[in-house]
């Protein structure tokens, strides 16, 4: 918990944050991150957005540039004990201190192109609410 401390005053303190809190997220276990890949790449979103990301590569849009976004709902992925499996702190004018996520909390996972085909986790990480994306 302490780097993710750390990790939100570094972001709030960024002169090129244009929020006025800096966030840091992190899961509980690898097996909470296992479970919220799978769960992502089980999506309609996810086929979507690797698609249409998949288009542009075909089309010549450069790989470096192609990273499909895929947003699930954190209870939909995770589950009913999703709230146990991650954790946070947000940094204001106020401190430091842990984070709450809301009933409308997210997770995002950004992929890029695989050599040789399909695609790859890039990163996958929570937000607190609908509004962090």
């Amino acid at each position: 918990p302490t780097e993710t401390a750390r990790r939100a005053l570094v972001r709030y303190q960024d002169p090129a944050n244009r929020q006025s809190y800096g966030d840091a997220t992190r899961w509980t276990s690898d097996r909470a991150l296992t479970r919220a890949a799978i769960a992502v790449e089980q999506t309609r979103e996810y086929r979507d957005s690797t698609a249409a990301a998949q288009a542009a590569l075909d089309r010549g849009q450069q790989a470096s540039l192609t990273r499909p976004v895929v947003r699930v709902a954190a209870r939909d992925a995770l589950g009913p004990d999703w709230s146990r499996q991650v954790a946070g702190h947000r940094a204001d004018a106020n401190g430091v201190r842990p984070m709450h996520f809301e009933d409308d909390a997210m997770l995002i996972a950004v992929y890029r192109p695989r050599s040789g085909g399909g695609w790859i986790l890039h990163t996958c990480y929570p937000v607190p609410d609908r509004r962090g994306l």
